[in-house]
Order: structure tokens, then sequence, then C-alpha cells
């Protein structure tokens, strides 16, 4: 396991507190939904969150090390199981608020467009959020709070300094356990990576009830951060 300090962040209306945790470099490999995966964690361990591991992925950044070559995401470009490529779970998914048009959009002055969210971290709703247009493009900038993209745009190969590309899905299936369409956050690649091709993919598209054999997670021990409304 190793240990890093989850630094605090704001964005928008919202603080998220610092915290201390332990993670596996390494993904364990359940070929379960999200809902069964849970189930087959220890006690004092559990999955990581998206801002967990956006953490990690800027840490790496930050120092002038390639995310896509290290040890917590080189194994997303390799086939696992079946001839799958891994797909990661966390704890994080996003959820159609009650009531709302999923295909509802807002668009800011720069005419990107943006779909209102509910933020859950595991079965808590802890925020809400504007995500962008996620259609394979390039993320721009993150939201630290939340471990989200924050404004995504087309680019064409090569993209540097960017890795990570953002795929968002308004209208996922209704989930069968919660009765709502959440769509988990989950992390992949488009691979294989060769030379300064292949992408990291944040996908929220699909529901937690989602089974497939290359379905994996991050143990992580350590508390989950706060997220406070500071408006309210």
């Amino acid at each position: 396991m190793k240990r890093m300090i989850v630094q605090p962040a704001r964005s928008g209306h919202y603080h998220r507190t610092g915290h201390e945790i332990a993670y596996s470099p390494t993904l364990m490999a359940t070929g379960k939904n999200y809902h069964d995966s849970r189930l087959l964690i220890s006690q004092g361990q559990r999955m990581s969150t998206a801002a967990e591991e956006l953490a990690i992925q800027l840490g790496l950044e930050r120092a002038g090390k390639d995310p896509r070559k290290a040890e917590e995401f080189s194994g997303f470009f390799r086939k696992h199981r079946a001839r799958e490529y891994i797909r990661q779970m966390t704890l994080t998914a996003l959820r159609v608020p009650k009531g709302r048009n999923p295909w509802k959009k807002q668009t800011d002055s720069k005419g990107r467009n943006y779909y209102a969210r509910e933020v859950l971290i595991g079965g808590e709703v802890v925020g809400e959020f504007l995500v962008p247009e996620g259609v394979g493009h390039v993320v721009k900038e993150w939201d630290e709070v939340f471990g989200l993209p924050s404004a995504t745009e087309y680019i064409g190969f090569p993209h540097d300094p960017y890795t990570t590309h953002f795929r968002f899905n308004p209208s996922p299936v209704r989930d069968e356990r919660s009765g709502y369409q959440d769509a988990i956050v989950l992390r992949s690649a488009n691979g294989p990576l060769s030379g300064d091709t292949g992408c990291l993919d944040i996908d929220a598209g699909l529901e937690r009830s989602f089974t497939n054999s290359g379905n994996s997670v991050r143990l992580v021990s350590g508390p989950l951060p706060e997220i406070n409304n500071r408006h309210r």
C-alpha cells in the first residue's frame, strides 16, 4: 500500500477537507458490478473515489511524470480476463435529479454545454455539479473537489500535455438498486499505449448495475472526506 495526503480543495460553492489514505497501486479485478463488488471488499477497506483517483493522477503529472506509464494506471492499457480491458469502478456516481429531463442543457458564454447532476459518494448525495459534454473530448480543466472534468474540448492528435478524455451519457439506464438514473464514474483507457498514443478515459455513462469481466476496483483505507457547501 502507498500512502498519500489528498489535499483540501475548493470549487464553486464547495469545499472538500484534506484527508490521508493508504491505497493499492494496482487494481483488484472483481468481474462484478458495483454493488456486488463492494461485498468482496474486506472490512476496513473501500473503493476509491473519483477525487482520490484524480489526486493520484495530478500528483504524478505535477511531478513531471506521465500517469499513463505509472504503476497506478498502466494496467488500463493491457487486456486481461476474456481479452477485456480494465474498467475501474469508483465510489462516485452522477445522478439525474428527480423530475429533471436528463437531456436538459445549460450553455455558457463560450457555447459549451453542461448538464446539472447530483454527485454521489457511495449512496450519499454530497453535492451538485455541472457536467460538461463528454463525447470523447479532451479534459482541459478539473474539479478537484469531486474529481470530475469541469471543461472539455475537442482537440485532435497530438494533444499534449493533455492525457485524458471524457465520455458522458446524459440519460443512463435506471439503476436496478437505487431506482434512479445513476451513472457510475469509471476509469479506463483507449489503448493500447504505444509511444505517445493511448489516453486515459473518464466514463460516466453506465449504471452501477452494469457487469463486465474487466470490472475492477482500487482498494483504499482511510476516512472519506467531508464535502461542504459553503453557501448554505
